[in-house]
Formats: C-alpha cells, structure tokens, sequence
C-alpha cells in the first residue's frame, strides 16, 4: 500500500504577496498527477510544502498509511523526493552523484553499485558514469537529478 494525501486549506504569503490561498486537494489513488497555472501562480510553493520542505502560513498537510497519519518526521521525508528544477551538482562523477544519498542512508557498497548502474541505465545515462557531473549538458543535469532521485526509491516522487 502506498502513501496518500490530503492537503486543506493551505495559505502560503511571501514579503506580504499572497502565493496560496485555501489550497485543499486530497490524492487517495496511486497515480501522476500534473499542475497547471500561471508563472507566480503557486505551484513550485504547493510542491515544496507537500514535499515537507516549505511549512505553510495555514492549512495542514497530512500523509497517510494504511488509513492512518503518518508523523511528518525523518522516516516520513524519507519517502518522499522532490526534484528541482535546477539540480544541484557535486564536483566529482556522475556515479558518485547518483550513489551519495544511498550512502548517507548508510546502504551496503555492493548494494549501491548495482541499485546506482540499474538507475543510470534506465535514464540513459550508464555510459557517463565516470565523467564529471560539472560537464554535463543542462539536460543531462537533469536525467541526473531524476537519476538522484530515483534510486532511492520513493514512494511519492514531485518534480517541480
């Protein structure tokens, strides 16, 4: 079973300037799901409080587990990803870039090698493995990130 959500009334201001106001929406089925709105309409805002890295002025975010609220702590982050649109990059290989968040969760060498080629393989990106993440083009910066993202495997993935 996966997680779920259910956002309400979500308010959100910036330097006084109303981003969101009175958001609500519920995501029951597993599924993708797309916004649609004006530039400065809200939506990178929506994507960042639903991904726990924004906290809202008012309203409440709440995902659920088998029917029931899950704690908004680390375990909960952890299964939850966003990409940003501008990926952020380490000076070192594209190998290396992808593998860092599976070794700050502490996973076994041989078990990121495998989960880190699987991924890079399926973003068309396992022959770069060994170049230099700083001299990628801007959109293979970005399978990079996806890449990133990906192999830790979560179970609510934003793209912003």
């Amino acid at each position: 079973m996966s997680l779920s959500l259910a956002v309400s009334d979500l308010s959100k201001q910036y330097e006084g300037k109303t981003i969101l106001q009175d958001c609500s929406y519920s995501f029951d089925e597993p599924g993708i799901y797309g916004l649609i709105g004006p530039n400065g309409g809200g939506k990178s805002t929506f994507l960042r409080i639903c991904s726990l890295l924004k906290i809202p002025d008012r309203g409440t975010i709440t995902y659920f587990f088998e029917g029931r609220a899950v704690p908004p702590d680390l375990e909960l982050k952890r299964r939850i990803t966003l990409v940003l649109p501008k990926v952020g990059v380490f000076n070192t290989s594209v190998f290396k870039n992808v593998a860092y968040g599976l070794k700050l969760r502490g996973q076994a060498s041989l078990s990121i090698k495998g989960k880190v080629l699987d991924v890079l393989d399926y973003v068309g990106m396992v022959h770069k493995k060994d170049q230099n993440a700083l001299t990628l083009s801007s959109g293979e910066t970005q399978r990079l990130g996806l890449a990133r993202a990906l192999v830790l495997d979560p179970e609510v993935l934003f793209l912003e």
